[in-house]
């Protein structure tokens, strides 16, 4: 993270030691390796598109991601397999009327289109988590700021399976 920024607060403590601190990037940078990985992003926000596709661009990440203004309730699957990470509006920011039947409506679109798929579903609401009613293999919890969130993940498998 943060590896083509250029200055850093603790650049300007007494003790900071430049030397070592090229070192310790140098090293750092001597381990990175470049995998070829597909990743596509979508958003139905398109502010949210536009800030995400300026920031990787400007992480010289632009050829490994796609951005798409998409609903993902609209989205098709575009691989055979691959990992869902989504942070769905749980009603503290964006006004939700229906978050149960919301997260539900989730459900039948990650159990009808991404079979084979692993799943993490990232929210602060507890009770719309636990109506997608699908078992979860991890539940771990986190913070979004002050917010006590939970991040749910699931295997996707055929309807047979489940």
């Amino acid at each position: 993270p943060q590896f083509l920024r250029q200055h850093f607060n603790f650049m300007k403590w007494p003790d900071f030691d430049r030397f070592l601190w090229k070192k310790i990037k140098q090293n750092v940078m001597e381990q990175q390796s470049d995998i070829e990985l597909q990743i596509v992003a979508a958003d139905i926000d398109s502010s949210a598109v536009e800030a995400a596709t300026f920031n990787i661009k400007n992480i010289r990440m632009h050829k490994d991601i796609s951005i798409i203004h998409s609903d993902f309730f609209a989205l098709k699957n575009p691989f055979e397999n691959g990992f869902i990470i989504s942070n769905p509006p749980y009603g503290e920011r964006l006004d939700m009327n229906e978050p149960n039947a919301f997260y539900r409506k989730m459900r039948d679109q990650l159990k009808n289109n991404y079979s084979g798929y692993k799943a993490c579903l990232f929210s602060a609401n507890n009770q719309a988590l636990k109506s997608i009613r699908l078992k979860p293999n991890r539940k771990i919890p986190l913070f979004n700021g002050a917010l006590e969130c939970r991040l749910f993940c699931y295997d996707l498998f055929n309807e047979g399976r489940e």
